[in-house]
């Protein structure tokens, strides 16, 4: 079938097989397919439909080119059903909004080309946080970069650990070490959770960007952490993709 996607929209093609093993599988082992939607969702598939307003967004993109998305494009039966608007023998296909649109997201992120990632240009791919030695430097107007590891996960399930030490300590017997025990895990909750406030920024590494946000040849780039959570597996490798609005500068 010929399909014809609209001004701000392509249609891509996911391989039938390739998406229930990619929904259904973890490893070796099937599992329930409510414990995988959305951690396996469809998030690339083959563009067959180019919308007319989509190249000023990214570039010449091609039909046959493997376009990037977010999860959300595949939809769940939890959600109202799935979102594809067709299949046949060995494709489902689905449409992908690719323009923040009234009550729609922007949910194209880029595209493989057959040598390299390709980013839309409301959006950058990034590799794992640059691991440096720990400290914090002002940059001015109140932000702060923080140079550590991104772990938004163990961060958290430290400080939950630290909080229920602080719940077991205040029903007990209050005296000056106990206050100060009490003290410092507020103080390494408050650290812990720096990284991802919102005017914490990280240097990350660049994998893909579009040319208008400006960042030239620049290899690196500094970022809001609490906009660096969500990510994209694409052949066999796993990237953060990020809104390139809380991009704060590259160096």
């Amino acid at each position: 079938m010929n399909f014809q996607a609209l001004s701000n929209y392509i249609i891509i093609a996911v391989p039938k097989e390739e998406e229930k093993d990619k929904r259904q599988k973890e490893g070796r082992f099937y599992v329930p397919q409510g414990y995988t939607m959305y951690q396996r969702n469809t998030q690339s598939g083959i563009i067959v439909s180019i919308g007319s307003g989509i190249r000023k967004h990214i570039g010449d993109i091609k039909l046959g080119h493997i376009a990037i998305v977010h999860h959300n494009v595949q939809g769940s039966e939890k959600e109202g059903g799935e979102n594809r608007c067709f299949e046949d023998e060995k494709y489902f296909y689905y449409p992908v909004c690719c323009a923040e649109l009234e009550g729609r997201r922007n949910s194209f992120f880029g595209v493989w080309d057959g040598e390299k990632i390709v980013a839309h240009e409301d959006y950058v791919f990034l590799e794992e946080p640059i691991e440096e030695e720990s400290g914090i430097i002002e940059m001015g107007s109140g932000l702060l970069v923080v140079k550590q590891k991104n772990d938004r996960n163990a961060a958290l399930a430290k400080i939950k650990r630290n909080r229920e030490i602080m719940d077991n300590i205040s029903k007990g017997v209050h005296n000056e070490n106990v206050a100060k025990r009490f003290t410092d895990l507020e103080k390494e909750n408050k650290a812990l959770m720096m990284p991802f406030s919102a005017k914490t920024a990280i240097p990350m590494n660049l994998v893909s960007i579009h040319h208008s946000v400006g960042t030239g040849n620049n290899k690196t780039i500094f970022i809001t952490a609490s906009a660096t959570n969500y990510k994209v597996e694409f052949m066999g490798k796993n990237y953060i993709v990020a809104e390139t609005k809380y991009i704060h500068a590259s160096s």
